[in-house]
């Protein structure tokens, strides 16, 4: 009699456990995920200032192929997406394709908010690559001018293999806290 009530309280606590187990898991992974991709733009943000200073020389010279050269050989060697476009939303420069078989990108959401004067974030699917890219859009001025958005991105691919290696980190410590 008394080994079957220890078991069904035993069992009534390892359920209490699984289940909280699970909501934390729920709760914490959504949060996590969250925050990774807030940290992810974050890092964009500031990679995209700093490419900027690289960027704006080629425009002030109108070096176009020169540009599209170098954010081809950079977005390569940092396996990032990089892309230039001007006022009107025509692709000056593609780390990914060539400039001139791209559309117009006037309308995409980053591009909108960066032609405001802020930065933009977007996390959508490209067209033009086939894939759900996290896309930063930067404005860039000239003489005080609002005169091209810098965008860069990344694949969400990428970013999922990454939090996908966080949250079987997760699962193990919360299975080991478990038992």
């Amino acid at each position: 009699m008394k080994h079957t009530i220890f078991l069904k309280m035993f069992g009534s606590f390892i359920l209490v456990i699984i289940a909280f187990t699970c909501l934390l898991l729920l709760f914490s992974l959504s949060t996590i995920k969250n925050f990774y991709l807030d940290t992810i733009a974050h890092d964009l943000e500031n990679l995209g200032e700093a490419l900027k200073l690289k960027v704006i020389p080629y425009l002030d010279n109108n070096e176009l192929k020169e540009l599209d050269f170098f954010v081809k050989k950079f977005g390569t060697d940092i396996h990032t997406r990089i892309t230039v476009i001007d006022g009107e939303g025509l692709v000056l420069a593609d780390s990914d394709e060539h400039p001139a078989v791209m559309n117009n990108h006037k309308f995409g959401p980053e591009i909108v908010t960066a032609y405001q004067g802020k930065t933009g974030r977007t996390l959508r699917f490209s067209n033009t690559v086939g894939a759900d890219m996290l896309y930063i859009g930067l404005p860039i001025e000239r003489n005080g001018i609002l005169s091209e958005v810098l965008r860069v991105s990344l694949y969400v691919e990428d970013i999922d293999r990454l939090y996908g290696g966080l949250r079987s980190n997760i699962w193990r410590i919360i299975i080991l806290l478990s038992l």
